[in-house]
């Protein structure tokens, strides 16, 4: 199993973002793991790479 830190991934304006921001810091504490908080546009990326949200 990985001890290492976990990388959560999240949206500012991305409502599940917004919901497992809540939980996090504490899946990390109950776990023993760092969290590591990765912003990120999803919008943009889907631009960039010509995607499309469902």
């Amino acid at each position: 199993m990985s001890s290492g830190p976990i990388a959560f991934y999240f949206d500012f304006s991305s409502p599940y973002g917004y919901f497992a921001s809540l939980q996090v810091e504490a899946l990390g504490a109950r776990h023993g793991r760092e969290v590591t908080w990765k912003p990120i546009m999803v919008g943009s990326a889907f631009k960039a790479s010509g995607n499309r949200p469902l």
